[in-house]
Order: C-alpha cells, then structure tokens, then sequence
C-alpha cells in the first residue's frame, strides 16, 4: 500500500514530467519521421503502379483486347464458376426433376381428354350442345330478320321506331 501511494506523488513531482515530456516529443518527431518515410514509399508505389497499368493498356491494345471483350471473358468466367458449384447442380437437377414430372402429367391428362372425348357420354353432351348452339342462333337469326326485313328492291322496311307518323293537331279543350 505505501508503494501506491508513493507513486502518485513520483509522477506530479516536476522531474518526472520533464523526462516524460523529453520522451514523448522525441517518439513523437521519431513517428512523424517514420510517417514520412511511409508516406514516400506509398507515392513511389503509386507511381511503378501507374507505369504498369499504363503499359499493361498499351499491351492489351496491342494485342487487340479491348474493354468490352474483357467484361465479356470475365462474365463468361463468373458464369462457369456459378455452373460448376454444387448449389447450381442441384438446383438444375431438381428443375429437370420437376420438368419431367410436368411433362408426364399433362401428358396424362391429354390421354385421359382423348379417352373422355371417345366416350359416349361425352359425345351425347357435344350433340346437345350443338343442337341448342344451333336452336339458340337460328333463334337471334329469325329475330333479326324479322326486325329488319328487307323489301324486293333491296332497301330495308322501317322498322317501327322509325315510321312516319303523321302529326295531329289536338283539338283545344273547352
């Protein structure tokens, strides 16, 4: 305990402060010298990147690689990539499962409509449909004919809407 409380009073003692303080300005002017040289390394790095770059360019040009056909060959590599993962694999097995199954099933169902369409009950249904399709249009036939019927020179009679009707004068009330 007695060593505790004598270090407290070591450090606001005026010589202790001044050592500390000689020792943290000369790390400090040591790190900035450091982050300097660090920051020199890095522009000269920026600048052999650059060169690269600019003559990696001029090489593709060169050769005849354009961006365009970069992005295409990098796109087509991703899309490999994907291909060739387990997920994809599975994924496309399932859908070819599914496909198949969908298949079968409507192909079952269209044997099963050209069994029902051979089937007695099903052709005297077609035979009532048709006749009442054909009762019910011979039907709005007549109908129409009979509203616009047409005289013997081609012209249409009029219908009743459309008659003349002569006008009366009514008498006035007395």
């Amino acid at each position: 305990m007695s060593g505790a409380a004598e270090h407290p009073a070591e450090l606001n003692s005026p010589t202790a402060t001044e050592s500390s303080g000689a020792a943290n300005a000369l790390e400090q002017e040591e790190l900035r010298a450091q982050l300097a040289e660090l920051e020199r390394e890095m522009e000269t790095l920026r600048a052999v990147l650059l060169s690269k770059q600019e003559k990696a360019q001029e090489i593709r040009r060169k050769l005849g690689i354009s961006p365009l056909s970069e992005l295409k060959s990098d796109i087509e590599q991703s899309f490999k990539n994907i291909q060739d993962t387990q997920a994809y694999q599975k994924t496309t097995d399932v859908v070819k499962v599914a496909s198949e199954k969908t298949t079968q099933l409507f192909g079952s169902i269209g044997r099963k409509i050209g069994e029902m369409k051979n089937s007695p009950t099903y052709r005297s249904i077609e035979e009532r449909m048709g006749s009442a399709y054909t009762n019910v249009r011979s039907s709005i036939s007549s109908r129409s004919n009979s509203l616009y019927s047409f005289n013997g020179d081609g012209s249409a009679a009029p219908t009743p809407a459309q008659e003349e009707k002569p006008i009366v004068a009514e008498e006035p009330l007395k």
